[in-house]
C-alpha cells in the first residue's frame, strides 16, 4: 500500500508523510581540552539541545565524537535552521574542529525510498 491511499490516521500511527520525523548526524573532533573542560562541554551540549527541544544519541571519542540529534517532540521534526544553529554552536566552542552535519533523514525510516513512497 502505498503512501498516498493511506488514510490519514494510518499515515501518523507509522509515522510518514505530514507526520514522518526529520533528524540529522553530527561529528566533530574535541581537540586541546582537558577532563574539566570536557565535561563543561558536555554539559553545555546537552543544555543547548533540551532549550532547542532536541535529543542527542550518540557517543565516541575526543578524536571522533557525534551522533543522530532529532526533536524530543512526539511528532516533531527538525529543519535546516536546527542544523545551523547546533553548527554555529559547535564552531564558536573553542577546542572543537572537524564539525560535519549530514543532511535531514528519516528518523524512523532513514533515507528508504522504498518505505517513503
Amino acid at each position: 500500500m502505498t503512501q498516498s491511499k493511506m488514510n490519514r490516521r494510518l499515515r501518523k500511527k507509522l509515522y510518514l508523510g505530514e507526520f514522518a520525523i526529520l533528524g540529522f548526524e553530527f561529528s566533530c573532533s574535541i581537540d586541546e581540552m582537558d577532563e574539566t573542560k570536557v565535561n563543561d562541554f558536555f554539559s553545555e551540549l546537552l543544555s543547548f539541545l533540551e532549550s532547542n527541544n532536541m535529543l542527542f544519541s550518540g557517543g565516541g571519542t575526543k578524536d571522533n565524537f557525534g551522533g543522530y540529534i532529532t526533536s524530543q517532540l512526539r511528532y516533531g521534526s527538525l529543519n535546516d535552521a536546527d542544523r545551523e544553529a547546533l553548527k554555529t554552536w559547535l564552531t564558536s566552542n573553542a577546542g572543537v574542529s572537524d564539525v560535519h552535519l549530514e543532511d535531514l533523514t528519516d528518523a524512523i525510516y532513514g533515507n528508504d525510498e522504498a518505505l517513503l513512497s
